[in-house]
């Protein structure tokens, strides 16, 4: 490999990094800009440093590459977050930090086609079908606290009548932690924000219901 195809290939590495980084960025993912470059060069240099190894007889071009993807893997799952009851956040930035990670090696070692098809789909999937998702129907899940325990299965009951599509119920500790409080989570799909407010002033009517939020 000459200077110039190095340069290159680091090049269209970082702009793919760039592209993908910025619009994770512009979101506010804990992988943004700077961190998708770097994992996409450093992916490239990998593929590139295989590559030389091999010319000079020093090794299989294959092994650190393999290497690449798996401990992106790490990196990914530091990224992944828990957050409420049941809500993850995170994975759309892991798997895209994983594929740039995947593209940079296309772009080390040549694979030019396939590293810009690739970029081109991933920009696709991130910004055209988030608005997809956006638009779809989705499932709103409520955090609702009551202070006593006893009267779970009757609040449990009211819900259920007053909302015949919610599903999904769970009893969990107290996020207060007062005695004898217990928390319930209730999931009703499909609900404009506006008649979230109104779900929110119905359920606090309900005896017993200290209060309410939509995780």
């Amino acid at each position: 490999m000459d200077i110039v195809t190095v340069i290159t290939r680091l090049l269209f590495a970082s702009l793919s990094g760039v592209a993908i980084g910025y619009e994770r960025g512009r979101h506010g993912r804990a992988a943004g800009l700077r961190t998708h470059v770097l994992v996409s060069v450093g992916a490239a240099l990998c593929a590139m440093v295989g590559t030389y190894m091999t010319a000079n007889g020093q090794g299989d071009p294959t092994r650190i590459s393999s290497n690449v993807v798996t401990g992106l893997g790490f990196i990914g799952a530091g990224i992944i977050i828990l957050r409420g009851s049941n809500k993850i956040t995170g994975l759309t930035t892991a798997a895209g930090l994983w594929t740039t990670a995947i593209t940079g090696l296309a772009y080390g070692a040549g694979f030019y086609s396939a590293a810009i098809t690739a970029s081109i789909i991933v920009m696709i999937s991130l910004t055209i079908m988030t608005k997809m998702e956006v638009n779809q129907k989705k499932d709103y899940q409520f955090y609702i606290e009551i202070d006593d325990v006893t009267k779970t299965n009757e609040i449990f009951e009211q819900l259920h009548m007053m909302y015949p599509t919610s599903h999904s119920s769970d009893v969990l500790h107290s996020k207060s932690g007062l005695p004898n409080h217990v928390g319930l989570t209730i999931n009703i799909p499909d609900e404009t924000e506006s008649k979230g407010i109104q779900i929110v002033k119905d359920v606090l009517a309900i005896p017993n219901v200290v209060f309410i939020v939509k995780e």
